[in-house]
């Protein structure tokens, strides 16, 4: 009997730390991963999303593709199809011409750097001055500051923190507040650029490894700038932005929304045409086979109305990559013009390399269907203003 004891408490012994063990591990689940920082501040270079599955084919098709001729009957579905993508990234194209100078910025991420002042280079031969204050500020208008840092390393800044880390718990990150001023070619001031938030900095890929590390991060902005008409008009050309594209649970999902104005006035001031966009795309991992599902959100509105195209794009389109269904809901018009042509679809189901429809049941087996989905709203001059805590001249 003794020696029965004997062995129960030391089989007891040898089982129980691994029992303490594992009821640790279970109930308070995997530890949290660290999060880098880098040593130098990394705006995002893109906050594209890939939608080419959808897209069609290259730059110049997918321009020629954009041009959908409105009318009555539709057996093809191929250029309405690809109509969201082609939008998504023309317009995301023309702001990584102006977030590609930022990303290449040498800035040093640490307590101490609270403004920064430099040449920045658009392309060769077009360098301009450029100011950014790190301090925190009220960029959604809500009335409340952002709770930044104040400086660029996202724990603290100095006196209270002496050094910033290499890596730290997600918990411990605060965003990172800029404002950013440039002195254009020829002139003798600076004007406000772009003025953001970055809730987590962006990742640059490792050359040494096979996999792509490359992502832009967590945050928001707005940007703007303006170009003279050759005949004297303007063109100022302004950009709202939400980015969500780091996820430590799911690091495949990313979601972009932008607002996008660009306009152009004529020598008196009156309006000579705009452009008018509001883009959602969102990705996430498929819940029904093992691919990416996309989703593309498009409101698009462009006077005068273009030949040939239409005015107003309403576009909610689904796919999976490397599948050929599109699930799709449209409304279309030609505004202008004696006779205005309106061409609609709700819940269609078509073949990506056809354009043929197809039975929605396709669509709704591969989780992609896009029934109960709303159109977005119209842009407006608010979701792309720059906040009225951005001075119109540098803080220092």
């Amino acid at each position: 009997m003794k020696r029965h004891i004997r062995l129960f408490i030391l089989l007891l012994s040898l089982l129980l730390p691994a029992v303490l063990l594992n009821g640790c591990l279970s109930g308070a689940g995997p530890p949290a991963p660290l999060a880098e920082i880098p040593s130098s501040v990394a705006f995002p270079e893109s906050v594209g999303i890939d939608v080419s599955q959808a897209g069609g084919g290259g730059s110049s098709a997918a321009l020629k593709a954009a041009k959908v001729k409105l009318q009555t009957t539709i057996t093809d579905f191929s250029d309405i199809i690809s109509l969201g993508p082609i939008l998504f990234n023309v317009f995301n194209s023309l702001l990584d011409d102006f977030l590609g100078p930022l990303a290449d910025l040498e800035i040093p991420v640490s307590p101490t750097v609270r403004t920064f002042e430099g040449p920045m280079t658009f392309e060769p031969g077009l360098v301009v001055p450029v100011k950014i204050d790190f301090a925190d500020f009220d960029l959604d208008g809500d009335g409340n500051s952002e709770g930044c840092t104040g400086c660029t390393c996202p724990t603290g800044c100095a006196p209270e923190v002496s050094e910033c880390p290499l890596e730290t718990a997600t918990a411990n990150l605060r965003p990172i507040c800029y404002r950013i001023w440039i002195r254009d070619t020829g002139q003798t001031e600076f004007t406000r650029f772009s003025a953001g938030r970055i809730d987590r900095y962006a990742t640059r890929d490792n050359p040494e490894t096979e996999a792509d590390e490359k992502n832009a991060g967590n945050g928001a902005f707005r940007l703007g700038v303006e170009a003279a008409e050759p005949d004297g008009g303007r063109n100022p050309l302004a950009f709202g932005v939400r980015y969500a594209h780091r996820d430590d649970q799911e690091p495949q999902r990313q979601e972009t929304e932008f607002f996008v104005q660009d306009r152009s006035f004529n020598p008196d001031g009156s309006a000579r045409s705009f452009d008018n966009v509001h883009a959602l795309v969102n990705q996430s991992p498929s819940d029904v086979v093992d691919s990416l599902e996309k989703l593309v959100k498009l409101d698009f509105r462009s006077l005068p109305d273009p030949p040939e195209s239409p005015g107003i794009v309403q576009y909610i389109g689904g796919f999976l990559d490397d599948f050929d269904f599109w699930s799709g809901t449209f409304n279309l018009q030609d505004v202008e013009g004696p006779d205005p042509i309106q061409i609609s679809g709700e819940n269609v189901c078509a073949l990506i390399s056809t354009g043929e429809a197809t039975a929605r049941e396709n669509c709704l087996d591969l989780g992609i269907d896009v029934g109960g989905q709303e159109f977005l709203a119209p842009a407006l001059e608010s979701d792309v203003a720059f906040p009225a805590g951005f001075p119109e001249t540098p803080t220092f």
